[in-house]
């Protein structure tokens, strides 16, 4: 599980739009080492749509070249909040790396995938993250877990993870300060 939490000196509203930003080149600039692709693959409404996210191959370990995760989720926007969960769908069959010889996906499942975005003034928020993800695959076999405990790999990639998470949060808040200055040229 990680939770993680940034001050931004942006409205609530401009951090949520930027959230909310479905275009893959503004995905995957702001959380380029955690997300390698990004589609929108329906929207119901302008708050409701099915996301195919892939994620960058990990680079701790031996299955960075091998073993990278994607999801499907629904994701819902609210007054201050982006949830999303898994789902099973049928426009997004599991992905068999034929497009990439070089990287095979295994559906994760997003169990919780959440922003809160709370305004601390009027041209100031916070914007929080809640994660939890099950990697599936060869991760969820009992051995496997337990000689990632004993051997600290574990703790390692938890670490990984979360440095990788502070610096998306970090180039989160240069962007949406950015457009909240009115700099037209952020180019997301």
């Amino acid at each position: 599980f990680l939770l993680a939490q940034i001050e931004i000196a942006c409205p609530k509203e401009t951090a949520m739009d930027l959230l909310w930003d479905g275009r893959a080149t503004t995905v995957c600039k702001i959380w380029k080492s955690l997300v390698g692709s990004h589609d929108i693959v329906h929207e119901y409404t302008p708050t409701c749509r099915i996301l195919h996210i892939k994620f960058a191959p990990p680079s701790l370990g031996a299955a960075a070249a091998t073993s990278a995760r994607d999801t499907s989720v629904i994701a819902n926007k609210y007054s201050k909040t982006i949830v999303c969960h898994s789902i099973v769908s049928s426009h997004i069959p599991p992905v068999d790396g034929s497009e990439n010889k070089k990287v095979q996906y295994v559906r994760g499942d997003t169990k919780v995938l959440g922003f809160v975005v709370e305004p601390t003034g009027p041209n100031s928020c916070s914007v929080s993250i809640a994660c939890d993800f099950a990697l599936n695959g060869g991760f969820d076999w009992w051995v496997t877990k337990l000689l990632f405990k004993c051997t600290g790999v574990a703790e390692m990639a938890a670490k990984s993870t979360a440095t990788d998470v502070a610096k998306c949060l970090k180039r989160l808040r240069t962007a949406c300060e950015a457009l909240a200055k009115g700099d037209a040229d952020i180019a997301m």
